[in-house]
């Protein structure tokens, strides 16, 4: 061995051929070591050994303690050229920890020093984690077919502000459930929020979802669109890649079975189906109009529903009043005439003071909110055109729920008929379901058929005699019948008949009226009646008769009209016999 101790320079070109000891600093300007020659550097324990030239490898190799070394390959053996740096053995083929290529590829591997695991593909300019041919710019890979290990092949990111730390990792796998797919892990809270299985799914709060698209949540799910400061939208797109016509809808599903869905049909209608009684509930057609239990809607809107027997609790339309308001409270229906607001009609149900004082009104809007009242049906039945309450002197119609009638007008005309075809029956009169008279017209004669003119009366005392029958004949008193504080200026009372040719007959009586607290007889003046006749007397048709003095009447025995005629016989058909022999014939009544 050549020693050189304290000098600071060796002549340039200077042939060692052994091996120089230094214990002091070199400085080369120059130096060639031939094949195998080795420079040995012992300055410390962590210094190098050696530097070495080794021909087999075409490389110069830095040889450091505890087996680490450099290989710094030439390739002149035309080899790949190469910077490795290697541990645990001689040849650094065998123990890498970093491999740098000629091409600029770089690797790092794993603890056996064989298989690069961390892997930098300069011509791709993309980095593969357990893989030597990353695809993307960054390509993570782990595990073999039909092994386990290859779920970790994810990224982790941790932030350390939040203790526990907030931990969140991407990986190709459903924890729990399959090595298949992709999750997306809230590593602290060990909860998967979202995951991609192998078909394509997407599942957010579930592991397993079963379409596209499955939104899951412990309780209750909510999803939310939201465009802060435009239009926010959810578009179902079909037949996007044909020109058929397809549907898209939505379905509604309680536990796991259906229960509704809506969507558009093929056929371009949008339909509500109701899985509970499969059946559709609702649909828009082509035409915007809208069908509520049918198919083929006629007009805007169109319910259909079978007739049932509940009314109230089942109809085809119901308007329900979440709040009431006495006496002005409205549930109702507007039809507007107008584009302008207030025009048109209102029909509804006005509260009273209860649910169950209510009324319907038909109300018209001309240019006004509240509008004018034309007709109602009060809480008691009665229909009132034109009047909002009952009465015989308040103007406007009313037709009772008892079948009363009344017609009221200031001071003009109440009543019309007209007939405007041929001629005939005007009005009917019906008694028990019988017609008993009519009122007929013909050309320009108005007839009266099958009646009498008649009036009231009282007797003298007012009292009810009911021995008095239909038929007998009355006489005229002088003293006028009272009703209250109703005025009378021509309705006298009256008494039976007890003049033979009383010249004072009034008339025949036909009833007791029961309609109110008066004890008020009706009496036949004029007209078709049937009159008494005593027994064991005979009339003929064409008879003049007189009162007989008993109440019956009798033939007068001349033709003569008279101031005590009463009436003319018609038939001698007999009607009726009472009690005590009496009998009913028909006949023509002139007390008048």
């Amino acid at each position: 061995m050549t020693r050189a101790k304290d000098i600071s320079k060796i002549v340039t070109d200077a042939d060692l051929s052994g091996t120089l000891d230094v214990t002091g600093t070199v400085t080369a300007g120059g130096l060639t070591l031939a094949p195998s020659q080795v420079i040995n550097l012992n300055s410390g324990a962590d210094s190098f050994d050696d530097i070495f030239r080794n021909d087999s490898e075409n490389a110069t190799i830095i040889n450091a303690r505890n087996n680490v070394r450099i290989n710094l390959d030439s390739n002149s053996d035309s080899t790949s050229a190469e910077f490795v740096i290697g541990y645990n053995g001689t040849n650094t083929t065998t123990a890498k920890a970093l491999s740098v290529g000629e091409s600029g590829d770089i690797s790092f591997y794993e603890d056996t020093g064989t298989t690069p695991k961390l892997f930098w593909d300069a011509s791709e300019e993309a980095l593969g984690i357990g893989t030597t041919t990353p695809s993307t710019l960054i390509h993570l890979e782990r595990g073999s077919t039909g092994a386990g290990g290859g779920s970790n092949a994810g990224i982790t990111m941790t932030n350390k502000f939040d203790s526990p730390d907030n931990s969140w990792s991407i990986t190709p796998q459903r924890t729990g459930v399959s090595n298949t797919g992709l999750q997306i892990r809230d590593e602290t809270d060990s909860r998967t929020d979202m995951v991609f299985d192998g078909s394509g799914n997407v599942g957010i709060g579930t592991s397993s979802p079963s379409d596209k698209l499955h939104i899951k949540d412990a309780s209750s799910t909510n999803v939310i669109i939201d465009a802060p400061t435009d239009n926010a939208s959810l578009t179902l797109q079909c037949g996007s890649s044909d020109a058929g016509a397809e549907g898209a809808f939505i379905n509604f599903i309680q536990n796991t079975t259906s229960k509704w869905q809506v969507g558009m049909n093929t056929d371009n209608t949008f339909r509500w189906y109701n899985y509970n009684t499969s059946s559709e509930a609702m649909r828009i057609d082509s035409s915007g109009n809208v069908g509520i239990g049918t198919s083929s809607p006629d007009g805007r809107a169109d319910i259909a529903q079978d007739q049932n027997t509940t009314k109230f609790t089942a109809p085809h339309l119901a308007l329900t009043a979440t709040g009431t308001t006495d006496t002005t409270g409205f549930t109702g229906i507007s039809y507007a005439t107008s584009t302008l607001t207030n025009y048109g009609w209102t029909v509804g149900a006005l509260r009273a003071t209860s649910g169950a004082n209510s009324a319907f009104l038909f109300t018209q809007h001309n240019d006004s909110a509240s509008g004018t009242e034309r007709m109602r049906i009060d809480a008691s039945g009665n229909l009132l055109v034109g009047k909002t309450a009952t009465g015989d002197t308040t103007e406007g119609f009313e037709a009772q729920a008892s079948g009363r009638t009344t017609i009221c007008r200031d001071s003009a005309q109440p009543l019309n008929v007209s007939r405007t075809g041929t001629d005939g029956t005007l009005i009917a009169f019906k008694a028990q379901g019988t017609e008993e008279g009519q009122i007929t017209v013909s050309g320009t004669t108005v007839s009266y058929n099958g009646g009498h003119l008649a009036r009231w009366s009282r007797l003298l005392d007012n009292s009810k005699d009911t021995t008095i029958v239909k038929g007998t004949v009355m006489t005229n008193l002088n003293e006028m019948v009272e009703w209250g504080d109703e005025d009378n200026e021509q309705l006298n009372k009256m008494a039976v008949s007890s003049v033979e040719g009383d010249a004072n007959v009034a008339g025949v009586f036909v009833n007791w009226d029961d309609d109110d607290d008066w004890n008020d007889m009706n009496i036949a003046m004029t007209g078709d009646m049937v009159i008494r006749i005593a027994q064991g007397i005979t009339v003929a048709r064409g008879d003049l008769l007189m009162s007989a003095g008993d109440g019956t009447a009798k033939p007068q025995g001349d033709d003569i009209v008279r101031s005590k005629t009463i009436a003319k016989v018609t038939s001698t058909n007999v009607s009726h016999t009472y009690d005590d022999g009496t009998y009913l014939v028909p006949c023509v009544l002139m007390a008048c």
